[in-house]
């Protein structure tokens, strides 16, 4: 293979840069301690890999630059799904590929959190996630459901007070999101959102931010053209370096891989061979295009262009989590039993908000998902009242309820 020169699209494919998983299970050992820490299970990295692909031909549908953390909405359904029953667990499962509703998936979850967050090198690479519980005070959520997002989950419990003060409990939520960010996700929650029939907010944070294992030298950036589609380009900064990279080429596509310090996490661009070929690349997108690009790297050395740039985007993930199949946790029919021993909750909006930027030293990313779930809504009776006959009636004040008219009707046509 000739050593290419390759020019790397700013839409992308970033699953490294969160979700560092492989197989790195030992059949004979599955729970496998390295410094203390439990090594992921690679059924679910590699379950949650197939939602994320899922997502991925589902959010970014039109042609315009996107970024977002398919583990983060993960992690924020996964505490959901931890409440779920019947129908609406059956569907949680199948969109988002969860293995069953068990101590063991949570068991898994623990283990890939803490992985995550143990994967840091000083001053070269950090990489945090956390998780937070925003309930009602004085709403009776069952014992063994907070329990589970607090021991398994790692999850801050909190109490608000939706109902006399939404909007504050709006502000609140943000705060801690923002500082878990390093400021990076504001107003993940917008005005409106939070109302006083909300119950629960889950909550994920991640911050990420880390240098390349070969740096770029920002001398070396020069202006380059950026093609938008088959005739058109914009000038953009790209950076310059020429290294080992893993690389696989076919006729249709090159995939590329950008390591950060230590090797330990890394970003894979994949760029349609034709210029405006990325809609239809999109829609080979699932686990078995995914394993087959990792399978098939391989260190070529390459003199890579690649542009710098920021993202920042915003989701409301309810309509494609419908669409995908997860329709009952929206509606009146959704079971949250789980959460409270009865079925009076659903889930209002799920919300994802992103950050991404990319130059010469690494990558600073930051992403947050809030799963809003709320009482059910139930359709008021309605009491059916005329008024058709000889009645009385009083005028008062009502803040000691003096009576300052009164009257009888016997006739109304007179």
């Amino acid at each position: 293979m000739k050593n290419p020169s390759i020019l790397i699209l700013s839409s992308i494919l970033l699953f490294s840069i969160v979700i560092g998983c492989r197989s790195v299970r030992d059949k004979n050992n599955p729970v496998t301690p390295i410094n203390e820490i439990t090594l992921p299970d690679a059924e679910l990295c590699k379950n949650n890999n197939r939602f994320a692909l899922d997502l991925f031909k589902n959010i970014n549908s039109k042609s315009q630059n996107t970024f977002f953390s398919p583990y983060s909405i993960s992690a924020a359904i996964a505490m959901t799904y931890a409440g779920a029953r019947s129908e609406t667990e059956k569907q949680i499962k199948d969109v988002f590929h969860f293995g069953s509703n068990n101590t063991d998936l949570y068991n898994k979850y623990n283990a890939l959190l803490r992985y995550i967050n143990s994967l840091n090198a000083p001053e070269l690479l950090y990489i945090y996630t956390t998780n937070s519980i925003w309930a009602q005070k004085d709403f009776k959520f069952k014992p063994a459901y907070i329990e589970i997002l607090r021991s398994k989950f790692n999850s801050e419990l909190k109490l608000l007070d939706f109902i006399k003060d939404p909007e504050k409990s709006r502000i609140q939520i943000n705060t801690w999101v923002e500082q878990q960010t390093n400021q990076k996700i504001i107003d993940l929650i917008p005005p409106g959102m939070i109302d006083q029939l909300t119950r629960l907010v889950l909550v994920n944070a991640i911050y990420f931010k880390a240098a390349w294992d070969m740096p770029f030298n920002e001398k070396a950036t020069k202006k380059e053209g950026f093609f938008i589609n088959n005739s058109d380009s914009v000038l953009s900064d790209f950076m310059i370096a020429e290294n080992m990279y893993k690389l696989y080429q076919d006729k249709t596509y090159t995939a590329i891989e950008v390591p950060y310090a230590k090797a330990k996490l890394s970003m894979l661009l994949i760029l349609p061979s034709s210029k405006d070929g990325l809609v239809e690349l999109q829609k080979q997108l699932n686990i078995a295009f995914y394993s087959n690009i990792l399978d098939m790297l391989s260190p070529v050395k390459v003199k890579l262009h690649l542009p710098t740039f920021t993202i920042e985007s915003e989701f409301e993930l309810g309509a494609m989590l419908k669409a995908m199949g997860m329709n009952d946790a929206f509606s009146d029919a959704a079971d949250f039993s789980g959460m409270t021993g009865k079925k009076d909750l659903k889930i209002s909006k799920v919300v994802h908000k992103t950050f991404i930027h990319v130059n010469e030293a690494g990558t600073e990313a930051a992403v947050a998902t809030a799963v809003i779930i709320r009482l059910k809504t139930s359709p008021a009776k309605v009491l059916a009242l005329k008024i058709d006959h000889p009645f009385m009636f009083i005028i008062k004040e009502n803040t000691y309820n003096s009576i300052i008219f009164a009257g009888t009707m016997y006739n109304p046509t007179r």
